[in-house]
């Protein structure tokens, strides 16, 4: 069986974000954002184009998940040290003597422990792999990475065996 890898990291696959992260000494770090920035890298058999899979359609699910972070503080509902309560109309969270209320249309609420790159490149690959597996070409795919770097040169990735 021989394994090829396509990968994306088109200057559009990025979004822009606010978040705090929680440290492993129970601290906090300020309200802030990034520009981050995505790739996306896969890996399998060949069609009989040639192809592991379109690109194009790669870049675009990439986008779409890029879209629905974009612009938004990013909420990790799982985190043990920070209280969320949501509603239709507003997020609040709360952490320590710290509190933070947003509008819900701002917030994207996120099933993850932390919003550190790691866990947002878990989430997004887990996003991806969830789409890929309604292909039909999903049977001869092997592997998905994605890596999300906050700044040129920092990024975190996670690896995912299909």
């Amino acid at each position: 069986m021989k394994i090829y890898t396509i990968e994306t990291s088109k200057e559009a696959l990025k979004f822009s974000a606010a978040h705090v992260a929680t440290f492993q000494d129970g601290s906090i770090e300020r309200l802030h954002g990034h520009n981050y920035h995505v790739t996306a890298r896969l890996s399998g058999e060949l069609d009989r184009a040639g192809m592991v899979l379109d690109v194009g359609i790669l870049k675009q699910w990439v986008r779409e998940l890029c879209d629905e972070l974009d612009e938004h503080v990013l909420i990790p509902l799982e985190n043990p040290l920070v209280a969320v309560e949501h509603d239709e109309r507003e997020v609040r969270v709360a952490y320590e003597s710290k509190r933070y209320v947003f509008p819900r249309e701002d917030c994207v609420l996120l099933p993850i422990e932390n919003t550190t790159m790691e866990y947002l490149a878990h989430y997004l690959a887990e996003r991806l792999s969830d789409r890929l597996k309604r292909e039909p070409s999903a049977e001869r795919m092997t592997a998905l990475e994605v890596t999300v770097s906050e700044t040129p040169g920092q990024g975190a990735g996670w690896r995912l065996e299909i």
